[in-house]
């Protein structure tokens, strides 16, 4: 078994604030573009300091079609979503492979197969060939908790089996920020991009890695 938690870092952005840095550690592992629905997402892993994987938004057409039709779009991505590419260095390795969102996304990254599935309570899960590796949730944004000197803003503890490949776990987590949440003020709460209505994957939620 393995675990890791990652923050979503608030106060050093850019300074033209057009990249949010994410951090395992007190390690910076990854970025992604602070784009507001304007512009297309992209999102970088790191590997002993630099880039290694990265998602990126490459459906322009449709990405121009909804995105600038923000509240529109925001109910649009329950259902839909542009399509992704992956990338390992500049060579493209995979990308997702539907445009429906619910009740999971799917990827496949060289060989493998991957699927991300949504759950209540803030939770996401993700299979690889079928079989789960990883699951993610995010903590708490109440008052009590954002009022703690330590308490990082869009925290993410990770479970994951050992023999999966932790950049591709920490790619899938800041895809889980980026395309679920909509960030307000940059420092300011999160708010779900999602609804869950009915989840015939929910014992996803409750799974625990080997040990």
């Amino acid at each position: 078994m393995a675990k890791m938690t990652i923050s979503r870092q608030l106060s050093e952005l850019e300074p033209d604030k057009k990249l949010v840095h994410y951090v395992q550690n007190g390690a910076v592992i990854g970025y992604a573009r602070q784009t507001n629905g304007f512009a297309m997402e992209d999102i970088e892993v790191f590997r002993d300091g630099a880039p290694n994987l990265s998602l990126r938004e490459t459906d322009r057409w449709f990405w121009v079609c909804w995105r600038w039709l923000l509240w529109f779009s925001l109910l649009v991505q329950m259902f839909f979503s542009t399509r992704y590419k992956v990338f390992e260095g500049e060579e493209m390795v995979g990308g997702s492979l539907e445009r429906r969102t619910r009740p999971a996304m799917t990827f496949r990254i060289h060989q493998d197969e991957y699927r991300l599935f949504f759950h209540a309570g803030n939770r996401f899960s993700l299979t690889k060939n079928g079989v789960q590796t990883a699951l993610y949730a995010k903590r708490p944004e109440g008052s009590a908790h954002r009022a703690a000197p330590d308490w990082p803003a869009h925290t993410y503890d990770v479970l994951y089996e050992t023999g999966e490949q932790a950049d591709v776990v920490r790619l899938f987590c800041l895809f889980i920020d980026k395309r679920f949440f909509l960030h307000y003020n940059y420092g300011g709460r999160s708010h779900q991009k999602y609804i869950v209505i009915h989840d015939p994957y929910s014992h996803h939620a409750l799974w625990q890695p080997k040990e």
